[in-house]
Order: structure tokens, then sequence, then C-alpha cells
């Protein structure tokens, strides 16, 4: 093992990083033309940041509008909506067809899909959810993309941790190892 660059400050008493891990599996994977990642849902959004590299943003104003009383004209932007949690809409294309696939769902059970209305993407198109782990905050957004798309049969693969703590989330009890992750009042 070689240390971590930040070792060299550290007392040597404490574990080092690993560099020389290897994964014990390895997927061949099929050349695509292009993969889009666009984020539906993080903790934060900064309307003024400005383009770096490969990330473009959405313009100021681009977004759609909603009343507002107290500004010239009676609109503001419907600006997205940043809540505690994560969500991305991968959309791969190859020979001219694109798939679109969700990795994790978002905190709240409207976040997601509300997000994904206000930059005009249809939820119908995503064809399946993966789910990272099954914290509440990657997983809750699922209850409102099944109400957007109006179906509940889109494969949703998970880790096991997700189906173990589906039954316990919905009964109001503690998942064991979840505790920290708990919505304020649930459990």
């Amino acid at each position: 093992m070689r240390p971590c660059a930040w070792t060299i400050a550290r007392p040597t008493r404490w574990p080092r990083c690993r560099h020389d891990f290897e994964p014990h599996v390895e997927i061949k994977l099929d050349p695509v033309d292009s993969v889009v990642v666009t984020t539906l849902m993080d903790n934060l959004t900064d309307v003024f940041m400005p383009d770096q590299g490969p990330a473009h943003r959405a313009p100021v104003g681009s977004e759609p509008w909603r009343p507002s009383a107290v500004m010239e004209g009676g609109q503001a932007p419907d600006g997205l909506i940043a809540e505690h949690g994560f969500s991305v809409l991968v959309t791969v294309t190859k020979a001219g067809t694109e798939h679109r696939f969700l990795f994790d769902a978002g905190p709240s059970p409207d976040g997601v899909a509300e997000n994904m209305r206000r930059l005009s993407i249809d939820p119908g198109s995503i064809e399946a959810i993966v789910c990272s782990h099954g914290h509440f905050d990657h997983t809750t957004g699922i209850d409102g993309l099944i109400r957007a798309v109006g179906r509940a049969s889109m494969p949703v693969p998970d880790p096991p941790s997700l189906l173990a703590a589906a039954p316990r989330r919905a009964a109001g009890r503690e998942t064991p190892g979840d505790t920290h992750h708990q919505p304020p009042g649930a459990g």
C-alpha cells in the first residue's frame, strides 16, 4: 500500500488509504455515442453559477414562470428545487436510440418529479430506476414518479437494504443501521 497524499501530516497510527484496490468483477460495456447526466436533485442549486467544462446549466429565466404579486409583471422564474438528497437522469444514446434511467430518486415524494416538470423532461421516458442504497434521501421520490407516470411497473433494481427497510419504514419503525438517515418524526 502507498500512503495517501495527506498521510504525511497525520499521525502514523491512523489507517492508510488503499490505492491498490481492484474490483472483483469486470463488466464489459458496449461503446455508445453519448452519455448525458442531468442532475435532478442535489443539496443546493445556484442559478448564477456559470457553465464549467462539460457542465451546462439552464440559463436564468429559461425555466417556466409562476405568478408572483410582488414582481414587476406579476411573474417570477419557477426555479429548481434543492433538497438534502440526490438524483440524476442518465441518458445513453447508441445508433440514434435513447435510453434513460434514473439513478436515485431524491428525498421527498414530489421534488424530483417537480424538477423534471420544470426542466420539461417527461418522467414517462424513464426505463428503469437504480437506487444506490435504501436511505430515504435516495428513494422517497419513487412515489412521486409513479404518480407522475401513472404506472408502477418500472423496473427498480435495488440494493438488498431497500427492500429489507421498506416494510419497517412503512410501518413507522426504525430500520437498524439507518436511524441516522431517518427523516424527522420517522421511527
